[in-house]
């Protein structure tokens, strides 16, 4: 017999998870109408907007990344490789459209990675990529397929 009490435990608690994502707000546009935030690298993944998915964080550069964004409670920008084997991809190695994404708490998993939960928003082309000390950020316009 199914455990109805832990069926309905799991599914408060991703019903708690999914509303954090929309907690999160999107990044403000600059003067130029340019809006700056970190890359999260995708391998093997595309994401859509509206979607919801969980999302596997093994680099250290992706972790930075996503701390960076939550310490001010803003979004993210996930790009997904050309070549998934790249462990340090670099601006020419992306798609040039990528999405604005929520992203979850952080969960630790047994084998030392970490998981999360993530929402994209929306498209966005990117116009330019620049670098913090970790990981890359770029710059990008937040009107792409309007």
């Amino acid at each position: 017999m199914p455990d109805f009490d832990a069926k309905e435990d799991l599914m408060n608690m991703l019903g708690e998870q999914a509303e954090e994502l929309y907690r999160v707000r999107n990044i403000l546009p600059n003067a130029e109408g340019l809006i700056e935030a970190p890359v999260l690298p995708l391998r093997d993944m595309i994401v859509f907007p509206h979607m919801v998915s969980p999302l596997f964080v093994g680099r250290e550069q992706s972790l930075w990344a996503i701390l960076e964004s939550q310490s001010v409670n803003q979004t993210v920008i996930a790009l997904t490789q050309k070549d998934s084997a790249e462990q340090y991809p670099g601006p020419n190695d992306f798609l040039p459209i990528g999405v604005e994404m929520a992203v979850g708490d952080l969960l630790e998993l047994p084998d030392g990675s970490r998981s999360a939960l993530v929402q994209a928003r929306r498209r966005v082309e990117i116009i330019e990529f620049s670098r913090s000390d970790i990981y890359l950020q770029v710059f990008f316009t937040g009107n792409f397929g309007k």
